[in-house]
C-alpha cells in the first residue's frame, strides 16, 4: 500500500504481491513470526523474488512481517535493504514480529 523510502523520505503506491505467484514465501508466512533474509536471493523463502523483484530493484536483504486478523493474512510488513547484504539484529526482527496477531 504504501512505501517509505529513507533515502528520499518520500511515500509512494507498494505493489502487491500474488500468492500463486510465490507459493514458497506466502507457506513461509503462514509458518514464520517474521522472515529475516540476508540474503534474499539465494534464501529458499524468497528466491521466488529474484527476477521479478529483488534484482529489478536492488534489494540485497529482507525483513518480512505479516499482520494476521482474524486467521486471514492483510498486510505484510516489509523491510528491505538496497545497500549490501544485512544481517538483521534480534530487536529488529522483534520489532517486526510485534505485528503478529
Amino acid at each position: 500500500m504504501d512505501v517509505y523510502d529513507r533515502n528520499t523520505k518520500l511515500h509512494c503506491s507498494g505493489i502487491s504481491l500474488a500468492k500463486a505467484n510465490y507459493p514458497i514465501y506466502f507457506q513461509a508466512l503462514k509458518t514464520e513470526r517474521s522472515i529475516a533474509v540476508s540474503d534474499a536471493i539465494n534464501d529458499p523463502r524468497t528466491e521466488e523474488f529474484s527476477a521479478t523483484y529483488l534484482y529489478v530493484l536492488g534489494i540485497n536483504s529482507l525483513l518480512n512481517a505479516p499482520i494476521w486478523l482474524g486467521g486471514k493474512l492483510v498486510e505484510i510488513v516489509c523491510h528491505e535493504y538496497m545497500e549490501n547484504i544485512r544481517q538483521w539484529h534480534l530487536d529488529e526482527d522483534n520489532f517486526a514480529a510485534s505485528f503478529y496477531c
